[in-house]
């Protein structure tokens, strides 16, 4: 029985030990290596190669059989979390390449270089990013190496701030460059709609022809090949001509991040707003490349060019209509025009050089974002019955939406009485420990409401602050810094304000600003809160000489 027990025991051990082992590290001759910094950076539309070779250090033995050079068998596969493709099996100078790979994936040396098992894809896509793996087998022993591809770049559809095919191919040039980006090539064209992408709109690209991606053929976008799926192509045109233009944004060196405000801005009021963030309007480029990496905010911003976009990689029927992308507001329903100026949005803002600590992250996805019941009372989520989704070409024409509303549980908004405090509310479990749901329950439980934003800042215009981030009535987490420090600088950096991390998950945890109106209710209600939060808000109207 003591046996059997002491074998339970280490049989886990003994498993951990030899099944998450490095095959390169083990006690071996056949070594695999793939000689590069990972990850690789190509272009979207180009081609990568990844060289790997390997080796057996055989101990020279005259008596030992002699091995065949080309009875290594050689597989590249796809990583993910939860699947390996196969790409390529090599074996015996015979190269077997999968459906999907063919005509894109080559070995460039095997079998001329036994050794060599360096691959070349070409016509790189987006969904060609990922991990790759190259592994060597030879009879009982096996080893491999492990790089990461990250494709580089977006193509989108750019259209001048007047109307419909109004740029020559020169123009259309400047256009790209203006915002970040270079025009596309065909080879990128043709990758992006590989991809997925759609759009019935005739473009220039870098040849100086004239081409749009369909996947859904539809009478008004036959183009040169009726009913078939594809590029459709005009051929080289007159530099004179005018159309759109599609273009190719690769990279930044910095960071797309929200503004966000109650009142919104007009166009001027974000550049200034940008600017006082020590940064600018982002240009359309930007803010693709910032929604190729997973930005999702429902919630319209102006950009440099003066449109009005905003990036929407969770599909919600309130956004977008349920599709993804840079969705675009346009001024009129044939999807041509920009905003007015002085409309208001909030503001979509670059800042160089990427600093984690200098702006709140809003440039990873939010998979769990939720809207909360009480949706009714904001009846901007969703286009007004006078103003239909036109959904065409993988755009939207939708009028701008507007940010909730602090409102009572009676559906009424609520402001700042000239009595009422806010106040920071952390529970007895720590800091940041509050769902949204449960940051509503405990201002509840201590005879209070959750504070709006316009609550908060009416606060702080009276002079609040706290370093401590918390949740507000629309979902948003925000603090109010009087004085800002490094630690408490977010997205206002040395400006005195009331920073905003924007819109969040409901399943985040932060604190929660809590209001209450300390003369409108009865003296019995007021002595019904906490102790602590009788005496706290009760020294601060002592400081404002409201109360004595």
């Amino acid at each position: 029985m003591t046996t059997l027990l002491l074998l339970c025991m280490t049989l886990p051990i003994i498993l951990a030990t030899t099944t998450f082992k490095d095959p390169n590290d083990r006690d071996g001759s056949l070594k695999v290596s793939i000689p590069v910094e990972s990850p690789l950076r190509p272009q979207l539309g180009g081609k990568v190669e990844v060289p790997c070779y390997f080796q057996e250090n055989i101990v020279n033995d005259p008596g030992a059989p002699t091995i065949a050079p080309l009875s290594h068998r050689i597989k590249w596969t796809y990583v993910t979390k939860d699947n390996v493709s196969s790409i390529l099996v090599a074996s015996e100078g015979k190269v077997y390449v999968e459906a999907e790979y063919l005509d894109r994936v080559t070995l460039v040396n095997y079998p001329m270089v036994p050794t060599d098992a360096t691959m070349v894809i070409t016509e790189l896509r987006s969904k060609d990013s990922g991990t790759y793996r190259c592994e060597v087998i030879h009879y009982i022993e096996d080893s491999y190496d492990s790089v990461d591809i990250q494709v580089q770049g977006v193509v989108f559809h750019y259209r001048a701030i007047s109307t419909r095919y109004t740029l020559t191919f020169e123009k259309a040039k400047a256009a790209c460059i203006q915002n970040s980006a270079s025009i596309a090539t065909p080879a990128q064209l043709q990758a992006a709609y590989d991809d997925g992408y759609h759009q019935c709109d005739a473009g220039w690209l870098s040849d100086q022809t004239v081409r749009y991606p369909i996947h859904e053929p539809r009478e008004p976008c036959f183009g040169d090949k009726e009913n078939f799926p594809g590029v459709r192509t005009y051929g080289i045109r007159d530099v004179n001509e005018t159309y759109d233009v599609y273009c190719f944004a690769e990279k930044m060196s910095g960071r797309v991040f929200y503004s966000m405000s109650v009142d919104k801005f007009s166009f001027y009021e974000a550049k200034d707003q940008c600017v006082k963030l020590g940064a600018r309007l982002a240009t359309t480029g930007e803010l693709y490349l910032a929604w190729k990496d997973g930005m999702d905010v429902c919630n319209t911003g102006w950009l440099a060019d003066r449109s009005a976009r905003y990036p929407i990689n969770i599909p919600r029927p309130q956004c977008g209509g349920g599709l993804v992308g840079v969705r675009t507001v346009y001024l009129f329903p044939n999807q041509t025009g920009y905003p007015y100026p002085d409309s208001r949005h909030d503001a979509v803002c670059f800042q160089e050089n990427d600093d984690e600590d200098a702006v709140p992250g809003r440039t990873k996805p939010f998979p769990d974002i939720q809207f909360r019941s009480t949706s009714e009372h904001y009846p901007t989520l969703t286009a007004s019955p006078g103003s239909k989704e036109i959904k065409s070409g993988g755009i939207v024409t939708l009028s701008p939406l507007l940010f909730p509303p602090a409102v009572d549980e009676s559906g009424e908004d609520v402001a700042m009485g000239s009595t009422g405090v806010v106040f920071h509310y952390r529970p007895i479990t720590g800091r940041y420990t509050l769902t949204f749901l449960e940051a509503q329950q405990a201002c509840r439980s201590i005879g209070t409401v959750i504070a709006s934003p316009q609550q908060l800042h009416a606060a702080f215009e009276r002079g609040l602050h706290q370093c401590d981030a918390g949740w507000l009535r629309d979902q948003t987490v925000r603090y109010p810094i009087v004085s800002p420090r490094n630690n408490c600088a977010g997205n206002l950096l040395n400006l005195p304000g009331v920073r905003s991390y924007g819109l969040r998950p409901v399943s985040e945890r932060y604190d929660v600003f809590c209001y209450v109106d300390s003369l409108k209710g009865e003296p019995a209600q007021i002595n019904a809160l906490a102790p602590w939060l009788y005496w706290y808000f009760l020294n601060l109207l002592r400081k404002s000489g409201i109360h004595s």
